[in-house]
Parts: C-alpha cells; sequence; structure tokens
C-alpha cells in the first residue's frame, strides 16, 4: 500500500479501537501468502479484513450487527466501491473482492 493511500485509509478509521480476531475468519487461507488478517472493534461496530490475492472472505456474522454498511478500498490505486448495505440471517456472511483488483481491504460498520 502507499503511504498517501495508508494515511488516508488510516485517518478514516478508529483504528485504535480494533483488535485482532482472526478466529473470525471461517475460510482461512492455508497458505501464508494468502492469510487474510481481521480486525475488529469490541463493540463489533467496525471490522477491517485483507484480502492479498483471495476471491473471498467469509466472516463469522455472530457478533456483527442485523444490518452491516461495507466498503472495499483498493490498497493499490486508492479506489473504492460505493458503500454497501446488507442484512444477514444465519453464522456467516461470505463478500467478494472486485474483480480485477490484485487485493483489497475490506471495511465493515454498522449501519
Amino acid at each position: 500500500m502507499q503511504m498517501k493511500y495508508l494515511s488516508e485509509f488510516l485517518n478514516g478509521l478508529k483504528w485504535w479501537e480494533l483488535e485482532p480476531h482472526p478466529e473470525y475468519v471461517m475460510n482461512q487461507a492455508k497458505e501464508p501468502t494468502q492469510y487474510m488478517p481481521l480486525a475488529a472493534s469490541a463493540r463489533g461496530d467496525l471490522l477491517v479484513a485483507y484480502l492479498p490475492d483471495n476471491d473471498s472472505i467469509q466472516i463469522s456474522s455472530i457478533r456483527l450487527p442485523s444490518t452491516i454498511e461495507f466498503q472495499w478500498r483498493d490498497p493499490k490505486t486508492g479506489g473504492r466501491t460505493p458503500k454497501s448495505k446488507m442484512n444477514h440471517v444465519g453464522v456467516s456472511i461470505t463478500l467478494s473482492r472486485p474483480q480485477g483488483w490484485e487485493d483489497a481491504l475490506l471495511v465493515i460498520s454498522k449501519d
């Protein structure tokens, strides 16, 4: 991630409230270079995951609010998708990285 994009990304988050929660990733890669780190706030109102070269991420939704807002961020270009909302039921959600992106950051927040 270029420093400019990293700075913009971090300035838009309450990053100091995030704690590592790798156990939330239900489809964790076995290959170390494809490991998907995930961090979340204690309240469950903010979650950030990094997909280095993975098509999708399956996240335990037990601690998530029933309605979430999510956005993909491209660490290479600083691009981003429009924010999307999702109502979910069940024990997990699966979100797919935008096509054509080499890697991606996923930000999930409370609606």
